[in-house]
């Protein structure tokens, strides 16, 4: 029964339906209380709804019930990091890493958080991490060229958007972060 009250409730999420999506995930919790997954999911539906308060918690409860569940550590780091408590968004995308080396989002959120702190190095680090582990990760690119930008390390820089476009043509950002360097090189 709480799996097909969570099951209906993803449902429910992929179609928008946040609200109802909650209803479900809450009807599982109640049915079974260690329910990790349907704690996770609602933090997720909290999550597209911006609650990140009440999504801080599920996603806690979670790891309260299984603390080696990799991703309800690396959506709580997501929810730190959208509420500016970017110390504890790297301590939880670095738990999501110890408990699933290969998670390549994880490394990438964590270089943002560095990123925003101005750790540009540190940055670097993760999103070269997150590259060696997915190659195709087209905002690794852009991210690690961001970076290298604000070390004046243009030529680095211009690979890496360079890569990001090839890798998706459709990616602006990447396109705008190019055209940025571009000028700098030719001195405007």
């Amino acid at each position: 029964m709480p799996r097909a009250l969570c099951n209906r409730g993803v449902a429910y999420r992929n179609l928008g339906e946040y609200d109802k999506a909650i209803d479900d995930y809450t009807s599982a919790i109640r049915v079974n209380p260690e329910y990790t997954e349907a704690w996770s999911n609602r933090g997720v539906a909290y999550s597209y709804l911006k609650e990140w308060d009440k999504a801080i918690v599920d996603y806690s409860r979670a790891i309260e019930i299984d603390p080696a569940y990799a991703s309800a550590y690396y959506n709580r780091g997501i929810a730190f990091a959208q509420l500016n408590m970017l110390d504890k968004a790297i301590a939880d995308f670095s738990a999501a890493i110890s408990h699933n080396p290969t998670y390549t989002a994880a490394y990438n959120n964590r270089g943002n958080a560095y990123y925003v702190l101005g750790k540009w190095e540190m940055a670097i680090d993760d999103y070269s991490r997150a590259i060696e582990k997915n190659t195709k990760y087209a905002e690794a690119y852009n991210n690690r060229g961001s970076a290298y930008m604000n070390l004046n390390q243009w030529d680095k820089a211009l690979a890496d958007f360079n890569q990001a476009i090839e890798l998706d043509p459709n990616f602006t950002t990447a396109y705008a972060n190019r055209d940025i360097v571009y000028r700098k090189l030719k001195g405007e």
